[in-house]
């Protein structure tokens, strides 16, 4: 009996509440990884919340399209960046009873894991790359999710004759599979991307003269 009228004091609401995502994680649209040409709908995004669940994002199309412009210009950093999102949260009223507060306020108790994703707020997007206390998350970094990537590697031999295992050529080899290594970050790279992104030893000036093979160049140190 006792049980029956502590149900009787409950009351559910549905209500929208704004809150922030702990990080946003950008991934590859399922469609797009299911197609067979590559085609889809470019990124998808999700909000880690604070209690460990990842709800995609929701928003309009002009709004999808400015986080997708963000991330490939740098701006949002996946599992990085922020942003406000509104919570479509249940919530159960509880009124005071004897083992209660004895106010007789309504004790709310918030139940936000029943939801499906999450969404934008009306208006622009807008990223958030400051920590708690701060401290600008990608201050001078800029970071580049399309087209080529030019990576030079460089193998260092110090004074006492000490370097990684294998010649120029080998690593070039491993890191860019230019004598027929399959597996290699260059490859790994385009094909997590679904092509989007290629690690290149193609450079913007010319410094031909001082490989010691394709993307790697060596450097004694005395």
């Amino acid at each position: 009996r006792r049980k029956k009228a502590q149900q009787n004091k409950q009351q559910s609401r549905r209500k929208l509440q704004s809150s922030q995502c702990k990080s946003i994680i950008a991934i590859d649209s399922i469609s797009e990884a299911m197609s067979d040409d590559g085609e889809g709908n470019d990124e998808d995004f999700l909000c880690e919340l604070v209690h460990g669940v990842a709800l995609p994002i929701q928003g309009t199309e002009e709004q999808m399209g400015q986080m997708r412009a963000l991330l490939h210009d740098g701006t949002l950093i996946s599992n990085e960046s922020t942003l406000e999102v509104l919570q479509d949260v249940e919530m159960i009223d509880s009124m005071a009873g004897d083992d209660d507060d004895e106010s007789g306020e309504l004790q709310p108790a918030l139940s936000s894991l029943m939801q499906s994703s999450v969404f934008l707020p009306p208006g622009d997007v807008n990223i958030i790359n400051h920590s708690s206390d701060g401290r600008n998350l990608n201050a001078g970094y800029k970071v580049q999710f399309e087209g080529k990537s030019p990576v030079l590697v460089v193998k260092i031999t110090d004074k006492n004759n000490l370097s990684v295992d294998g010649d120029a050529a080998y690593i070039s080899d491993k890191v860019f599979g230019t004598s027929g290594d399959k597996i290699n970050p260059a490859q790994s790279f385009k094909d997590c991307s679904f092509g989007k992104l290629e690690l290149t030893y193609e450079y913007s000036v010319d410094i031909e003269d001082k490989l010691s093979a394709p993307g790697v160049v060596e450097v004694n140190i005395p």
